[in-house]
Formats: C-alpha cells, structure tokens, sequence
C-alpha cells in the first residue's frame, strides 16, 4: 500500500501525522512525504533567465536577486521539514519504507501532479493556512 503525505510543518500538519497512528493502517507500507517550495522563482535561474536581456534596471535586478535569495531559504526550510516528518512517521512505524521528495512551484499543483504521478492508495494533506487536516482516497 502507498501512501503519500504532504507536509508543511504546520499544526494542522503535525495534527495529521498524529492521527496517522489511530488510522488503522498496515504495518508495512510505502510512504512518500512531500514538501513543496513555493518561491516565486527557482533559485538555480539566472536573472537574465527570469527577466529576459532587456532588463537593466538596477531596481528590478535587486528585486529578482533577493527573490531567488527567498526560495533558496524556503527550498532549505521545505527540505528540513520533509525530514523532520520522514523521523517522525518513521518513529510511528518503523516497518514503512518512508522517503521523502521536495518540490518547486504551487503545493496544490505539484502535490496533485505527485499523487498522479506516484498513484498512491491514500493521501494526506493538512491545510495549515485553514487549519485544517484532510485526508481522502
């Protein structure tokens, strides 16, 4: 059975990880933790790349730089918490094979891009903007 769960360090987050352990799952499992870096650019691009060769402006080549500067943070800070879930659930169940992936771009999108891609049996979310903890089919 797989499982794919999708982490953002909120305690809506931490709220669903928890339940995980009175979901009456299996003792064996495959579980893929995702989290997913939402900067507005990927932080391996160029400024040429995000902002063509027509930009010169200083301003708009400060602005790109500290952008880029902001999602490597957030890519560093997804990366730590996809980790801290991966020992956490691993904790709960030491006979699930449990990985973990981060990705770049819209959490909504790339966690359903995931799921059609991984075709996991159950998927886990929690909202932590709502507040609120989610799973389904």
């Amino acid at each position: 059975m797989r499982l794919l769960i999708g982490y953002d360090g909120s305690e809506s987050a931490d709220a669903a990880l928890e339940d995980l352990r009175r979901a009456g799952l299996p003792r064996e499992m495959e579980a893929l933790i995702v989290s997913v870096s939402d900067g507005l650019v990927n932080p391996s691009s160029s400024i040429a790349d995000i902002a063509g060769s027509s930009v010169t402006s200083r301003r708009v080549t400060s602005a790109i730089a500290a952008a880029k500067e902001q999602a490597a943070r957030l890519l560093v800070e997804a990366r730590g918490l996809a980790a801290q879930a991966r020992r956490r659930v691993r904790s709960y169940f030491p006979g699930w094979e449990v990985r973990t992936e981060v990705l770049e771009g819209s959490p909504s999108r790339e966690l359903l891009r995931k799921a059609e891609e991984w075709q996991p049996d159950l998927v886990v979310v929690a909202a932590g903007v709502l507040g609120i903890a989610a799973a389904t089919a």
